[in-house]
């Protein structure tokens, strides 16, 4: 029991903890810096993201960008995130500033609403990561 507490600590400290925190900040200053939401994800750059499974609630996305690929400017709603491969990325926000962010492999976290950002891949290697998020209402 102590090996897995100890565990998820080291998982907390130093997986979770530096995404969330990248993800929070990139949300407060997109909250303040922007009104209007970008499409989501999987509709602003569907050779980045696809749905891979989901019923009429949620839905999981893969991600999967190619070396030196950008993806277009995009929402996300809350949701859960695991990074299959390690990744270094950098984040451009509708105001026009940029930051860059290293994920570990295994890394996954919460993370809340995006209004609007787009993500390159900086990497030599494809960059993977996993979506799980609420479905959005049908109209």
């Amino acid at each position: 029991m102590r090996n897995m507490k100890i565990g998820v600590l080291r998982l907390a400290v130093c997986g979770v903890l530096p995404a969330l925190v990248w993800f929070g900040a990139v949300g407060t200053s997109l909250a303040q810096s922007t009104t209007q939401v970008a499409p989501l994800e999987i509709k602003a750059s569907p050779d980045v993201y696809r749905e891979i499974a989901g019923n009429d609630q949620y839905r999981m996305v893969e991600a999967v960008w190619k070396p030196g690929q950008r993806d277009a400017f995009h929402s996300h709603p809350k949701q859960m995130y695991y990074w299959v491969t390690a990744c270094s990325l950098r984040a451009y926000l509708p105001d026009g500033t940029t930051r860059i962010i290293e994920v570990s492999a295994g890394q996954a976290g919460v993370q809340d609403p995006i209004p609007s950002h787009s993500v390159e891949n900086l990497g030599t290697s494809e960059c993977r990561g996993v979506l799980f998020e609420p479905r959005e209402p049908t109209q």
